[in-house]
Parts: C-alpha cells; structure tokens; sequence
C-alpha cells in the first residue's frame, strides 16, 4: 500500500487562530482533542415571499459547533475572547485544522473554518483526590469550512 493510502493517526494535529489584531498574525495553540467538525446546509422549509420572487432558495445560516479541549494554564486568551462574544459574534477568526505525517510533521489534510467565535467555556473540574491535568473546554462555533487542497498545503 502506498504511503498516502496509509491511516493517519488522530493524535497528529496543530491548530492556529488567525488574530483580529493587525499587530499580531497567527497564534498556535496545542489542543488535546477536537470533535465535530462537519460541514451542512440545510433549507428553510418556508422561504419568505421576497426570496420566492427573486427566484433564490432562502438557506438558513447554519452553524457548525466543534468542541475543542486543551491543558488549562495562566494564558485566559480563549476565556477572553469569549468575553468579548457575550452579547453577539464581533470577534470572528479563522482556524486552521492540520492533521500531520507521522514521519515528516507536514500537514497532510487542513481545514479551514471561517467565521469563528467562542460560544461556552467551560473551566476545568477542579478535584483534590485527582492530580491529573486541568482542561478548558470550548465550544466553537464557524459560518464555514472549507478542506484544503495538496496546493494549498505547501
């Protein structure tokens, strides 16, 4: 079997966060797991009057939730970010999955999420019988996703 028809292992990934600030470009961050990423599109099941004579089929602007889980420290970018999302979506980025070659570390498939804001936070379950780990658990929420092409990847 060829290398690229081989499995790729879930535990190879990055993540960077495009930043809503010019000063600063991307920001890498190391997530221990993420779940749900999916693409639809669903149809209103009454389009409105206006969209029935313009001929369009009204989509609903459908948003896609994943649910992303990382190691707890003193950085509260993400609980800030989401702070500032509490009244309604102001501070959207772009993410960028990428599932990584268990030799090389080259991105091997990447998705793109456009659109992105934090819904719920959720702090870690502190338990002084447990010296395991604290996690911050965040449910993200994007407009779109696109995969990337092999051209889009170099």
């Amino acid at each position: 079997m060829p290398d690229n028809q081989l499995p790729l292992l879930n535990n190879r990934f990055t993540v960077n966060i495009d930043s809503s600030k010019p000063d600063c470009s991307r920001r890498d961050v190391a997530f221990s797991s993420i779940s749900g990423i999916s693409s639809t599109r669903h149809a209103t099941a009454r389009p409105s009057p206006l969209t029935k004579l313009l001929g369009f089929l009204c989509l609903d602007i459908k948003t896609n939730r994943i649910e992303l889980r990382r190691a707890i420290d003193s950085d509260h970018f993400f609980f800030d970010w989401h702070q500032a999302n509490l009244c309604r979506a102001k501070d959207l980025r772009t993410m960028t999955i990428c599932m990584l070659d268990k030799h090389t570390d080259k991105p091997v498939n990447c998705w793109q999420l456009y659109n992105c804001w934090i819904e719920a936070w959720r702090g870690p379950n502190l338990d002084a019988m447990n010296a395991g780990p604290a996690y911050e658990t965040l449910t993200l929420c994007y407009r779109s996703l696109c995969w990337l092409q092999d051209s889009d990847l170099k």
